[in-house]
Parts: structure tokens; sequence; C-alpha cells
């Protein structure tokens, strides 16, 4: 049941949507500003939604059916149904709020989210975890956090002994809302529900089912 879990490194190397990539490619190259991407936007959340596997890529909470992201999807250069948000829950996070003004639609920049999760930040705490960010080549869950199973929340690796660094990490699990209540309940019922059913299929909560996989 576990053994085909990756750990939640988000991999962005692949934009679906050509027609997007190829726009943001000449704007890059002509170091032009872009403030925003009406255009493609349902192409970029559906890019970021088959990135991230349908789930927020803070909380792992499932805001999009597994269906919708398969490639059958796709046309050549586009996603096909262009109302599609009707259908996907979350909001079109910005990592760094501030490059928006003028990198609205950078795509090292961009998420999908829950609601509550692409509230709290602003730039200048951005500028303390953004060493944290979950598509970095090294970014590894596991060097960052360990799951309490009896509060059902994520905590600061306590092999970390830089009291700085526990900090930086309690401030983006906060800021965050990766234990916000919620949040909380439902990976917990989520994985009471592996622990009764063995063959149930694994599509969120991924980070904190692999750190318990040996109990479930």
């Amino acid at each position: 049941m576990i053994g085909d879990i990756n750990m939640r490194k988000i991999d962005k190397s692949k934009i679906l949507s050509k027609d997007y990539e190829n726009w943001l490619n000449k704007l890059r190259e002509n170091n032009k500003p872009h403030k925003t991407c009406s255009q493609y936007k349902i192409d970029v959340i559906m890019s970021l939604f088959y990135c991230q596997q349908g789930v927020c890529a803070y909380t792992e909470m499932l805001l999009c059916s597994p269906k919708l992201i398969e490639k059958k999807n796709w046309n050549k250069n586009s996603y096909k149904n262009k109302k599609v948000n009707t259908e996907t829950f979350g909001e079109l996070e910005h990592f760094e709020p501030s490059l928006k003004n003028n990198k609205f639609c950078e795509w090292d920049n961009l998420f999908m989210v829950h609601s509550k999760a692409n509230r709290n930040k602003n730039a200048q705490e951005v500028a303390t975890i953004k060493e944290f960010k979950p598509d970095l080549k090294n970014y590894n869950p596991f060097e960052i956090f360990d799951y309490d199973e009896i509060t059902n929340e994520f905590i600061p690796n306590t092999e970390i002994k830089d009291e700085q660094k526990q900090q930086k990490i309690e401030k983006l699990i906060n800021l965050l809302s990766i234990n916000q209540a919620t949040i909380k309940y439902e990976r917990e019922t989520f994985i009471k529900s592996l622990k009764l059913n063995k063959t149930k299929k694994i599509d969120r909560f991924f980070t904190a089912v692999e750190m318990i996989s040996e109990k479930i």
C-alpha cells in the first residue's frame, strides 16, 4: 500500500500546457513583465494540479479529482474543459506575493493550495521560510518535519538541534495552515480509514501517511 508513495517534493519540471509555456518563455526571453495570465488560467491551474497529484501543495488535502488531471483531458497544447474550475477547490497561490506585481504567472512561484493556506502569508514572512518551498531541488519533508500521531499534527523534526531552524519550521507550519483544525481532522479521519481498509487508495496526505506507514 505504501510503496508507490513519493516523498512530497513537488516535481514541476513538466508543464502540460505548451501554449502557456511558450508564452511565458517569450516573456522571459524579452524580460517583459506580466501582471495577469487570464487567457491561460485554467491551463496553469490544471498543470499545477497534475504536478501536485490533485492535492494542496502544503496541506495535502485533496482539491481535485484524479480523473480531471488525466492526460486525456488535454489536447496538444491546452486543457480541454475551460469551465473545470467549477469542479475543483483551492486557490492559485503565489509563494512569494511580491512577485505578483511583475511576474504574476511565473511558473516557479505558483502552486494550487487550500484557501486557508493562501490567506496567512505576506512577502516579509516568506523571506523567513523560502528554504522550505516544496518544489526546491533539495526539499525533503522528512528532514523538516516529524508527525505526532497522538495529536495528529506536524511538528519540527525533533533531531534538529538548531533552535532558530526549529522556530522557522514552527512558523512554516502556522503560516501554511498545515495543522489548522479542519485540515487536521480530515487528515486524522483519512489515516484512520487506511487502518481499517488496507487496500484503500492513498490519494491525499501523502507525507503524514508515509511518516506513520509502519503503523498502518
